[in-house]
């Protein structure tokens, strides 16, 4: 058994071959493995991927004690390929674009694990155009959600911020402090009542109870972990949290 230090050392796009045996199947010129050894992307029955289970599927062929290069990391997308959720490649529908992009369809990682992941796993199956609309939808109310908690949570601590609104040097706009508040509340219910949690259950990122809580500002930190991000911060789930940590 190679040592933690060792697997420190600096190494290519991807691991070596000794943490990670499956690369022998590897082929230079596709950059990624032979077709009868890649592995499948973990979908639900939706046709969704299952981000944690595609990210511990990666772990899964690599050396427990192998330290991925953190120098550079950037965001990988879980659904992939781009081209094929492009617009000019569906009829002109930005829909699997929209899809594509939903923050937590995506992940902070180091950038080694980014290229092995595609190296090893084969890209997901496009879902079907009704799933991805119904995962949109529900994202876009999340993120109106989160939008009108923030204000809500920003006029419980700071009221006087919106009694006077200065258009002009010589005109202010005063704004009713009840009519404000019942506004607030009529968003909250409003999308509270349209959103459905279950579409993010296979995240672990959405309470339910969250939204049944009387504290605005609770709502709008939970909401914000993933509708005010680009993209989830798995790399502490990597080096060994295996709790999801949300980018904040």
């Amino acid at each position: 058994m190679r040592t933690r230090a060792a697997y420190d050392m600096p190494v290519g796009h991807l691991p070596p071959v000794y943490a990670a045996p499956i690369l022998e199947y590897y082929d230079p010129e596709t950059r990624r493995l032979n077709d009868e050894y890649l592995l499948e992307a973990p979908v639900d029955d939706r046709g969704v991927v299952r981000v944690f289970d595609t990210l511990d599927l990666a772990l899964s062929q690599v050396d427990p004690d192998y330290v991925w290069p953190r120098e550079r990391c950037d965001i990988h997308h879980f659904v992939w390929r781009r081209e094929a959720y492009m617009p000019e490649n569906n009829g002109g529908d930005t829909l699997p674009s929209e899809y594509r992009e939903i923050s937590f369809h995506k992940g902070y990682l180091p950038r080694q694990l980014h290229n092995f992941i595609h190296a090893v796993i084969n890209e997901p199956a496009m879902p079907p155009l009704e799933v991805m609309e119904r995962r949109v939808r529900a994202y876009k109310l999340a993120c109106a959600l989160f939008s009108a908690a923030r204000l809500a949570a920003k006029f419980e601590k700071r009221p006087e911020s919106f009694l006077s609104v200065r258009r002009k040097r010589w005109r202010a706009v005063t704004v009713d402090e009840s009519a404000l508040t019942q506004t607030l509340e009529k968003l909250k219910d409003k999308y509270s009542e349209q959103f459905d949690p279950s579409l993010f259950e296979d995240e672990l990122l959405f309470d339910i109870g969250v939204l049944q809580s009387d504290r605005i500002d609770s709502i709008a930190r939970h909401l914000g972990r993933f509708a005010a991000t680009d993209a989830i911060n798995l790399n502490p789930y990597i080096t060994g949290n295996r709790e999801p940590s949300l980018a904040a």
